[in-house]
């Protein structure tokens, strides 16, 4: 014997429902998958305001030094440059080399590091004579 069920299945509420679920799990899954991109998220920060990450970092930076290190050690002047002398004879002939190396290396950095950012903030900056980038050109 066959079983009949007494009420009526309305099938367009299910199909309704289940379109409503399905579309709500989608938008979760996004909010989630975003939450979850933190790398993206940081690429994202560092591309939209790259001179607030650079003054957050360096003052962080700062921050971080003064907490672990703090203020250094006074030491009298003669003694100061006998330390001195005294470290110079203790280390190699190659760890003087990377030390001079990195003498000459660091200036070299931080000019090429300075051009590079320069070269961002001209590029974003260029509108190609039109006024500021994103506005109409009457304002």
């Amino acid at each position: 014997m066959a079983y009949h069920r007494k009420e009526r299945i309305d099938f367009q509420k299910l199909i309704a429902s289940s379109e409503a679920a399905r579309a709500n799990l989608a938008e979760a899954r996004i909010e989630l998958k975003h939450k979850f991109d933190i790398v993206g998220r940081v690429n994202e920060a560092i591309t939209s305001r790259p001179a607030a990450i650079i003054g957050g970092s360096v003052i962080g930076g700062f921050l971080l030094k003064k907490i672990f290190f703090g203020r250094a050690k006074r030491i009298p002047s003669g003694r100061a440059d006998r330390k001195i002398k005294e470290l110079k004879t203790e280390r190699g002939f190659l760890v003087g080399l990377f030390a001079l190396l990195l003498t000459v290396v660091k200036p070299a950095a931080k000019l090429y590091a300075t051009k590079l950012l320069k070269d961002y903030f001209e590029k974003r900056n260029d509108s190609g004579g039109k006024g500021r980038p994103g506005l109409p050109k009457h304002y």
